[in-house]
């Protein structure tokens, strides 16, 4: 029998649910008092069903009458959650239709207040008849449900007291040893490898001493941790004083563990008794047990491990406090250092916690070796030979088994006793969970892992087997499927949703129950083993429909089916047996529909089933036929939408009736995506993907305060267009940009916008569009002045850009260090700003783009964020770590500042970008004087387009290393020192012209350093001058190179280009690499030294 999915944790926040919500609905309601009663005394019952559930959710239920009545439960739950989401889903439609108000207009992020205005807006709403007859047959349910509440209790008291001396005890199949010749391991070279290495040069992991280091080996159960553990153990080339095997399980209890250490050592004849000095001791090590003080058993294992290089393993470990692990590590500290721990563990998270630095994670093993492995174990003392047709099924059954060994191993033994063609077959056929289940063999483990899942996770996890073996889930879709079957819930006004979600997927994919979550960044895939352990456990809750079936081939639905995937096909062959389900809650179509089906047949196949499956939480659709249907505005319990947005051409009116809907995934969407106007009535959306900025054509789209994306809002003259209508949005996040704000008429309605609460946004640009005369009106100019500051944004900005804004003062919010958080800062086409705030205030500002600030004359100290006056009066006082200016800035751009002439710098004492690794300066024909930067202590890239006469500073430090892009030849000799000459060690040139007026200056000659000359352009063109060089000359060609983006740095190996891009930066592609003509000496290119590039002029760069 399957055993039992329950999870207590989430029919109790059910329970919960429907009791204080029924209560409130029924308050005002004289003739159901009878109800209320019921309601309150259930809530009395919540926390005995709670507590019992708690309790089974942590065994196996193998009572018939006990599952069933858990299962009666659960439906109950279901039951009347729809009740209750019901009267949810007649205030929602009051407050969209605005009939009421009260709670819409309640703007706190207090859930108390919010939940008082909840309960008022409650007081003034009339259910009918229909409603609260629905709510009283629920709780008339429960009622009959706990009246037998105390069987259950029995029955769970009687298996906590049976199993509590079994649960503090490890089974004997869960032991493991470390035999003298452990079994050959197959496919794990390179780990066994990287094992070994770690053991012998491991980062030591431990920050408060150099003794020990800890190498972890992470992966999902039955996958080979343990055995990869045995064979390096066993190795004889690690020479470690003392070994020690540990099984640790779940029973971390450091005296047990410190004990076993002693006797594992010992036993092995690592410890020599009489080593030991004090007789007393030994005494102690030959009956440890009877030592109950841990302190004493500390300080037996400390002196035997002080003075040797030991090795311990620690093997299946689970715990995962940090208090426990330190003190078993107190006695680790007296080895020598070299000494080495091995941790093996399914979860990633245990290693962490351990400080783990090295760890070898396990995946599954190639096919090939899983299958000579599976044939190892199934025919072993047997001819081949006359099994040809056994091995062809024995390769197919080994690709069901995602290269775990240990499933390989438990389903070779089932093979082996019985050699013929029909067993194999069945076995091809079954589930792994089918197979016999004995102590120690895979569907053992797996339980097990199953079991160690916290309560909260188990219903993640088995949701996952909705849909097909290695199907890859998106981030994204998976944590929004979790949330609309209410399967993430917060716990505080603080949490989010999306964010709770994050972490239950971090902590599967920490506990190896996803395959390369990591490598596929944003992908997950379920390992195959673990898959059919979900879809045994879910024991039909969750049903696939994805097989081929012939017409008249019967099938039947498990009663408990409430989540069901089918293919397109198969939802028009059995739309008939789908419809006489009516509690199902999740529906995937997948696929495609076959050439052979008509597309209306399939259309009136979905009509039929969406009229039938009224309890939908989530809907996913790979095929709709002809447009959305008009049933789905039935669905009203309805989350989650996934459909094809392609074939989408008008939406039916009953779709802005779902106001419970909160995610809107179009695949395939058009750019041009048109939405139904009122579709401002689903104040519960959350997101509309992938076209949120499609919002935004929405009048009123302010109402969706729920919406946690709005990439684009256009601000406009029209009533429902306002930039008000992001007052109440503050679930925003990510990026917003806002356009459009020479609409915006005054300070006022430009702070009813309130950014200053939209606390989750990271990005935020902000857009005026001037046209025409109204950008030399002097009141635009002041308009425009009072509406930014009232865009004042909020301090957790992490990247702001500025385009457009006319007026001439910066906003205050810009000069008190509100912006503390922001790493990029781009303004541009601004250009009646006449004076820059003090960004170099800014402690983590990386990025700073200044572009077409034309009214920009003068960069002074008020640059810096530092006072001039009280630089002056007394530098020395000042803390050295209130002396930097831009402590994290790395790029700085200026384009386009027509009137800058001056850039003041600061007296001595005062340290300027001391992380900047690029300086452009682009168009800037007026600027004069040095450039005001202290001594290069890194490599900095500086680009001057077109020439101008700035110099850099004479104290160059000699170590540092320079790099100039420029298109004018005299700017090397204007711009550079002679003393700084020698840092130079590539110089590119681009074009014969600029070749030839090169070769003609003396300094060329002088540049000592020079270890590569890259010509770019230049032909076969090899002027006399170059015939005696000692450095190589490389040649290219390419159209790509041209001088408004910055030559790239050059090798033998690979020339690169950058890009220019306004949001990113410098972006690098590969180029074809040239062909070496000239190459008198071997010398590799020094990195560590500048580059020049020369180019022909060029027109100058566009914005």
């Amino acid at each position: 029998m399957a055993p039992l999915l329950i999870a207590g944790w989430f029919i109790g926040t059910f329970i919960a649910k429907v009791a204080d919500l029924g209560i409130l609905y029924v308050k005002n309601q004289y003739e159901y008092r009878d109800v209320k009663g019921k309601l309150k005394q259930l809530e009395k019952n919540l926390r005995k069903i709670q507590a019992a559930l708690f309790e089974v959710d942590k065994r196996r239920i193998t009572n018939p009458g006990l599952e069933e009545w858990l299962w009666d439960l659960k439906d109950s739950v279901y039951a009347a959650e729809d009740v209750i989401d019901g009267f949810e889903y007649n205030l929602l439609e009051d407050i969209a239709k605005g009939k009421n108000q009260l709670f819409f207009e309640e703007k706190s992020n207090d859930r108390a207040k919010i939940k008082n205005k909840f309960i008022d807006t409650l007081k003034l709403l009339a259910f009918c008849k229909e409603d609260l007859n629905q709510l009283d047959d629920a709780i008339k349910k429960f009622s009959e449900l706990v009246d037998e509440l105390g069987k259950l209790l029995k029955v769970v008291e009687l298996n906590v007291a049976t199993n509590k001396k079994d649960d503090a005890e490890i089974p004997n199949w869960r032991r493991t040893t470390s035999p003298v010749k452990p079994r050959p391991l197959r496919g794990r070279d390179d780990e066994v490898t990287k094992l070994k290495m770690l053991l012998k040069t491991g980062n030591n992991s431990n920050p408060d001493s150099n003794s020990f280091s800890l190498v972890s080996i992470v992966g999902p159960g039955g996958i080979g941790k343990t055995e990869l553990a045995r064979l390096v153990y066993n190795e004889e080339n690690l020479n470690f004083h003392i070994k020690a095997w540990v099984c640790v399980c779940n029973n971390f209890n450091v005296r047990r563990l410190s004990i076993e250490i002693i006797e594992s050592a010992a036993f092995h004849g690592h410890i020599v008794l009489h080593s030991i000095n004090n007789l007393d001791e030994i005494l102690k090590l030959t009956d440890l047990h009877s030592i109950s003080n841990l302190d004493e058993i500390q300080k037996i294992l400390s002196k035997c491990l002080m003075g040797k290089r030991f090795l311990v393993v620690l093997d299946d470990v689970w715990e995962e406090s940090v208090a426990n692990w330190e003190n078993l590590c107190t006695a680790f500290r007296s080895g020598l250092e070299g000494s080495r721990i091995i941790v093996t563990t399914q979860l990633e998270s245990v290693a962490k916690m351990m400080g783990t630095k090295d760890i070898v994670n396990l995946d599954g093993l190639d096919d090939k070796v899983n299958w000579e492995l599976l044939k190892e174990c199934s025919l072993r003392d047997q001819n081949h030979a006359e099994h040809r047709r056994l091995e062809r099924i024995g390769w197919e059954i080994s690709q069901k088994l995602g290269g775990s060994p240990l499933a390989a191993v438990t389903v070779g033994r089932a093979l082996k006793y019985d050699l013929k063609e029909e067993h194999w077959r069945r076995i091809l056929h079954k589930k792994i969970y089918e197979i016999e289940e004995k102590e120690g063999d895979i569907v053992s483990v797996l339980r097990l892992s199953y079991e160690q899942l916290p309560a909260h996770l188990k219903q993640c996890y088995i949701s996952c087997s909705l849909f097909p073996k290695n199907h890859s889930f998106e981030k994204d879709d998976l944590l929004q499927m979790w949330m609309a079957l209410g399967f993430v819930q917060a716990n505080d006004k603080y949490d989010r949703m999306e964010d709770i979600g994050q972490d239950l997927i971090n902590e599967l994919s920490s506990r190896s129950f996803f395959v390369n979550a990591k490598r596929k960044e944003d992908k997950f895939v379920i390992h195959a083993v673990l898959h059919e352990l979900a879809d045994c456990i879910s024991d039909g809750e969750y049903f696939r429909l994805d097989g081929e079936y012939e017409g008249n081939q019967p099938i039947r639905l498990p009663d408990k089916a409430r989540h069901i995937y089918v293919t397109a096909d198969n939802l028009v062959m059995f739309s008939k047996i789908l419809c006489k389900k009516e509690n199902v809650r999740s529906l995937v179509v997948a696929g495609d529909l076959s050439d052979g089906i008509p597309k209306s047949d399939f259309v009136d196949s979905l009509k039929d089933v969406l009229d039938s499956f009224k309890c939908l939480r989530l809907l996913m659709l790979s095929v709709l036929g002809s447009g959305l249907p008009k049933a789905i505005g039935g669905l009203k319990h309805l989350r989650y939408l996934e459909i094809p947005g392609d074939v989408i051409t008008e939406w039916p009116e009953s779709f802005c009736k779902l106001y419970h809907l909160q995610w809107v995934n179009l695949k395939m969407c058009s750019k041009n995506l048109l939405l139904p106007e009122k579709m401002n009535r689903l104040i519960r959306l959350r997101r509309l993907i992938p076209s949120p900025e499609a919002i935004s054509t929405i009048a009123g789209v302010g109402k969706l305060t729920s919406l946690q994306e709005l990439k684009k809002y256009h601000v406009q003259l029209k009533e429902g267009f306002e930039v008000g209508q992001l007052s109440a949005m503050n679930q925003l996040q990510g990026k917003l940009c806002i356009s459009n704000l020479q609409h915006v008429e005054s300070l006022k309605k430009a702070e009813q916008a309130m950014l200053r609460t939209k606390e989750h946004l990271s990005k935020l640009k902000l857009h005026w569009d001037y046209k025409g005369e109204e950008i030399i009106q002097h009141s635009k100019w002041e308009v425009a002045e009072k509406v930014i500051e009232g865009l004042k944004p909020h301090s957790n900005l992490r990247k702001l850009t500025i385009s457009g804004y006319k007026g001439c003062k910066s906003p205050t919010w810009m000069k008190n260090k509100l912006l503390s958080n922001l790493e990029h800062l781009k303004l541009r086409n601004c250009g009646s700003w006449k004076a820059l705030p003090p960004f170099g205030e800014l402690p983590l500002l990386k990025i700073l783009h200044i572009r077409s600030l034309s009214s920009i004359g003068k960069i002074d100290t008020t640059f810096f964020g530092i006072d001039k006056d009280k630089i002056c009066v007394n530098p020395q006082k000042e803390k050295k770590e209130n002396n930097v200016s831009f402590p994290s800035l790395e790029e700085l751009l200026f384009d386009g500042l027509e009137n800058w002439n001056a850039w003041d710098g600061l007296e001595n004492g005062f340290e300027l970008f001391p992380c900047l690794r690029r300086l452009f300066i682009w168009n800037c024909n007026n600027l004069r004087g040095p450039l005001p930067l202290p001594s290069f202590p890194r490599e900095l890239t500086i680009l001057l387009y077109p020439p101008s006469s700035t110099k850099f500073p004479k104290d160059t430090h000699p170590t540092s290393v320079l790099k100039i892009y420029t298109n004018n030849v005299n700017l090397i000799r204007d711009c550079l020192e002679e003393r700084n000459r020698v840092l130079l060690c590539t110089l590119e040139i681009h074009g014969i012209f600029v070749l030839r007026s090169v070769i003609e200056k003396d300094w060329f000659f002088q540049l000592n350093s020079l270890k590569q000359l890259v010509l770019v352009n230049c032909g076969t063109y090899n002027p006399p001058e170059l015939q005696n060089i000692s450095f190589p000359i490389i040649r290219r060609a390419s159209d790509a190179q041209k001088l408004n983006t910055p030559p790239a740095e050059a090798s033998s190996k690979e020339l690169r280009t950058r890009q220019r891009d306004e949001d990113q930066g410098w972006n690098t592609q590969p180029l074809s690499t040239s062909d070496v003509v000239h190459m008198p000496t071997p010398e590799k290119t020094d990195n560590k030294r500048s580059k020049i590039a020369l180019g022909a002029k060029q027109d100058d760069a566009s914005n």
